[in-house]
């Protein structure tokens, strides 16, 4: 889900820190408030939380890789070439052995999917300011849907496996030839001969869900307010820092995608820069995965680095394909031309991406100067307002 923050021009709608659609550190300050009454005698309600429309969808479940090998036909020959010496009565011919093996990889995955078109939070009073005291939160649904999804994930390619030898024949001078031995002229060679990628939706099931009110967790006066009292009453200048700070997480992310993608895309061009310039070679490729997670001070996130895909192989023509809306390499004179035009465009996005990131680290940084001095504002007038409580 895409961070939301608080938009200090902006006084009804969003907030800062937490997503209020998880379980457990629900939500915070909703509404720019022209005042702030210090009395902790006095009930207090909060009654602007935004509408969304939620989605989310969890891996439940996942099979191990199953890897199954075939052979769909015995070892077979045919003469590619040859010559005779009637005067000698001998023949030369060169034929080609070949094996097929095709290799079949398969993998079943179950989702969870949660859809509303409609979520928010309903308004909650608290009877103590400033307490610990916790407070059920509900949250109004409509049109939600909660769907199962069950996929087959299938990766099949047939190696070609193959090698020469120079057979020689002796003749009787009746026409028959006998098999007098053979010489090898080349060692055992492979290449894969068709490959292909495809998912499969085995199992699928649907439960509409009826509208009303659904517990979503329990939040404290002032885990609504903020971290803490200070962050609530200093909202408009605390939500820009974390804005920013979700800026440059989000930025940094993206410089780390594209340096993955020139990563993978080096390698595809040193692959058709040699013998396999028909995009058939195997490449290294590296999965690329980011993690969002919330902190006090807004969304953050990091690479992932630790799941079983992390590096895979890839022939450079399926990395292309899947990756680069189709693209294949359809001729050896201009393979290198091509892979190259896709790094340059990697090139460019990550110069952007980076001038981005450089751009929000700047602005963060006056931010933080900025809240410092309000926060020690604040609190000398804060520590005032509670010992004439």
């Amino acid at each position: 889900m895409r961070p939301l923050y608080f938009n200090p021009l902006d006084n009804t709608g969003n907030f800062i820190g937490t997503n209020p659609l998880r379980t457990t550190g629900v939500p915070i300050k909703t509404t720019f408030y022209p005042y702030f009454n210090p009395s902790i005698y006095q009930s207090f309600t909060f009654y602007s939380f935004p509408v969304q429309t939620y989605y989310s969808t969890v891996l439940l479940s996942a099979t191990a890789l199953n890897t199954q090998t075939a052979p769909p036909s015995a070892l077979q020959s045919f003469v590619t070439g040859g010559t005779v010496i009637s005067s000698n009565y001998l023949a030369y011919s060169t034929m080609e052995f070949y094996s097929l093996l095709d290799v079949t990889v398969t993998q079943f995955s179950t989702f969870e999917t949660f859809y509303a078109s409609y979520y928010q939070l309903q308004p909650v009073t608290y009877s103590v300011r400033f307490g610990t005291a916790l407070q059920t939160l509900y949250a109004s649904t409509a049109g939600a849907v909660d769907t199962w999804n069950t996929y087959e994930y299938c990766l099949s390619e047939q190696f070609w496996y193959y090698s020469y030898i120079v057979a020689t024949w002796v003749g009787d001078g009746f026409g028959n030839w006998f098999w007098a031995g053979d010489n090898a002229i080349s060692s055992l060679s492979s290449y894969v001969n068709q490959s292909g990628v495809f998912f499969n939706t085995v199992f699928s099931s649907s439960n509409p869900l009826s509208s009303g009110a659904t517990a979503v967790g329990s939040s404290s006066f002032v885990n609504i307010m903020g971290s803490n009292v200070y962050t609530g009453l200093i909202d408009a200048t605390n939500s820009v820092i974390i804005y920013q700070n979700e800026q440059v997480s989000s930025y940094y992310s993206q410089s780390l995608s594209y340096q993955v993608n020139i990563a993978n895309l080096t390698a595809a061009l040193n692959s058709v820069s040699g013998a396999d310039n028909l995009g058939q070679g195997p490449i290294t490729v590296t999965n690329f995965s980011w993690i969002w997670e919330t902190t006090a001070q807004g969304w953050t996130g990091s690479q992932l680095t630790n799941f079983s895909n992390y590096l895979s192989t890839m022939i450079v023509n399926t990395y292309l394909s899947v990756n680069y809306g189709g693209t294949v390499i359809y001729g050896s004179t201009i393979a290198v031309t091509q892979v190259q035009s896709l790094i340059t465009v990697q090139n460019n996005d990550l110069a952007n991406s980076q001038t981005f990131m450089n751009n929000a680290v700047t602005t963060l940084q006056s931010q933080v100067s900025l809240a410092g001095q309000i926060i020690g504002t604040l609190s000398s007038i804060m520590q005032s307002i509670i010992n004439n409580i």
